[in-house]
């Protein structure tokens, strides 16, 4: 069967990590988080970084809590390689990926790439 083709699409993202969801209808699962740079709201509430960086934080194994700074912008190759690795590493230890940012809707072409070849890796909750 031949390989699907991935996105040509990179984005600008600020970290991927693997961890407990803190709040919302998830609260309590393991999730993967794909925080997304970007961000046009300004909430005063707000404690989340925007800015685009030069390289984002990417945990080395699930839950580890040590990171490689891999450049900006990422590929959708390097993140679907990441997930695949880690539901390998961890089978059934993670509920779904967490699309969040900044305000991820900002980098929408992204979306529309990544999102069909992540869904088919783990449920994704935006």
């Amino acid at each position: 069967m031949p390989v699907p083709a991935m996105s040509q699409t990179n984005g600008q993202l600020i970290e991927v990590f693997s961890s407990i969801q803190g709040e919302g209808l998830l609260i309590g699962l393991r999730q993967i988080f794909v925080r997304f740079a970007l961000c046009n709201l300004a909430c005063r509430y707000c404690d989340t970084p925007v800015d685009i960086v030069d390289s984002c934080r990417v945990e080395t194994a699930p839950g580890s809590g040590s990171f490689l700074g891999v450049p900006n912008p990422i590929s959708l190759d390097v993140l679907a390689h990441t997930v695949s690795d880690w539901t390998g590493r961890l089978p059934g230890g993670h509920h779904s990926i967490s699309i969040t940012g900044g305000e991820p809707l900002m980098q929408d072409r992204v979306l529309q790439d990544w999102l069909p070849v992540l869904r088919n890796l783990l449920p994704i909750h935006l």
